[in-house]
């Protein structure tokens, strides 16, 4: 109780300038939290945004990128198939080492993004054994076409090649299933971290107000209540009472003064 009153004595002593500019620095401070608060989760949340893009939404690229190569092979291994000359197994044959090259590249490209994924680095040999096992039997192809035997080509597209397509198919399913999970992740912790900045924003405000209205409303107080007081020392001098009467206002402020 004494701490509180030697506080509210102290506050009777401020000029009312001063008084006046602690609210305009509860302001202030209310503000500068507030700032402070969107400007580090807005940091964080671009950080996540920088993450899914450089990282989840390339991965994604790429294996879409991965799932058209595949299919140009496949669909170049059939035209080769289906080559009625030397002339047009040799145009087919450069067509796919050209898809080759693509797939590589971009598998890459992929490969150096994937293993900085924890979830997706153990699949990258399942993957890359697929491929080399799957352009094999494309090559396999070739050879027999090149030689004339076209029958038997056709028969190990059926036997052998599609099998190893669909084990790269698959293998590739697991890649994009991962990037999608990943990318789920992020946008749900994105959110979780909008939701809890925009709480503590609205908390931090609702407090603020609440200082700066109890604050107003003291100041208001110790500014109205001298005035008051000064009205009917004036009210009384008005009507001729110049009688000496003991002080009981005591302040140090402009009130003070007068």
């Amino acid at each position: 109780m004494n701490t509180g009153a030697r506080a509210m004595g102290w506050m009777k002593n401020v000029k009312v300038m001063y008084k006046i500019a602690i609210l305009a620095l509860i302001g202030l401070i209310a503000m500068a939290v507030i700032g402070f608060t969107g400007y580090h989760y807005l940091g964080s949340a671009g950080a996540s945004l920088e993450d899914l893009y450089t990282v989840e939404l390339q991965s994604v690229r790429h294996i879409g990128e991965e799932r058209v190569a595949r299919r140009k092979i496949q669909v170049d291994v059939l035209e080769m198939i289906r080559s009625r000359d030397a002339a047009e197994v040799q145009k087919n044959k450069q067509d796919l080492t050209k898809d080759y090259q693509a797939y590589e590249k971009n598998w890459s490209e992929y490969e150096e993004i994937g293993q900085k994924d924890p979830a997706a680095a153990p699949l990258l040999d399942g993957v890359k054994n697929a491929w080399q096992q799957y352009r094999k039997n494309s090559e396999q192809i070739t050879t027999l076409m090149e030689q004339g035997k076209n029958e038997e080509a056709n028969t190990f597209y059926n036997a052998e090649y599609l099998k190893a397509f669909n084990v790269l198919r698959d293998r590739a399913l697991e890649l994009q299933q991962v990037a999608d999970k990943n990318a789920e992740s992020i946008y749900h912790e994105n959110g979780a971290t909008t939701a809890k900045a925009i709480k503590i924003m609205l908390v931090v405000t609702l407090i603020a107000v609440v200082i700066l209205i109890l604050a107003s409303i003291w100041n208001a107080r110790e500014i109205t209540g001298p005035l008051q007081h000064m009205m009917v020392l004036c009210n009384r001098l008005s009507k001729g009472d110049f009688r000496i009467t003991p002080r009981t206002v005591n302040r140090g402020d402009e009130f003070g003064e007068m």
